[in-house]
């Protein structure tokens, strides 16, 4: 038979890291798929995602003694991911300027690489929540799903639509020098 005072103790201070990494292993393991997901549907690529989750899980290990506390510790690794890609896209705009003049033909993008690079540019300038149902939509979702998956209104949804619609044919006005065809 043991004494108590020889049996670990998880409360004990040599034992607390043990505890504290069995824990946060726990939440890793639990929610990782769920959070991925999440940040997936800002329409960010899924190496941008897993960067910024690693992250952000990163911070949380560090502040587990506090973060282990709050009702919902997924929200806030979700939350600081999604702080942590802002911070990354806001560096890229500030890296990347689109060239004055496209080649090929004048005021219009020469391939499909140069057009999905203008595209995203343009999806960049909106608003988030916008440029979410946007992407959304052209993955063939229904407004519907679009609302269960952000948690809007289904006139939520199609504002939110018209708005990205608007104000990406107004950029493409800007950049294509209001060529009617090359706004479409």
């Amino acid at each position: 038979m043991s004494h108590p005072h020889h049996a670990a103790r998880w409360d004990e201070p040599e034992h607390l890291d043990d505890r504290y990494d069995t824990e946060f292993n726990e939440l890793v393991f639990q929610t990782y798929a769920k959070a991925e997901g999440v940040l997936r549907l800002g329409g960010d690529h899924q190496d941008l995602v897993r960067d910024a989750l690693h992250e952000a899980y990163l911070i949380a290990r560090r502040k587990w003694a506090e973060i282990r506390e709050f009702e919902a510790p997924l929200g806030w690794v979700i939350k600081t991911a999604h702080n942590v890609l802002r911070r990354e896209k806001a560096k890229a705009t500030r890296e990347t300027a689109l060239p004055a003049e496209l080649p090929g033909a004048p005021g219009t993008p020469a391939d499909s690489w140069e057009a999905e690079q203008l595209r995203r540019h343009w999806l960049g300038q909106l608003p988030p929540r916008q440029a979410r149902v946007f992407e959304l939509a052209e993955d063939g979702f229904s407004n519907p799903e679009i609302g269960r998956i952000l948690g809007l209104a289904d006139s939520s949804v199609r504002f939110y639509k018209h708005a990205a619609r608007r104000r990406l044919r107004e950029l493409a006005g800007e950049t294509m020098g209001g060529d009617a065809d090359a706004t479409r």
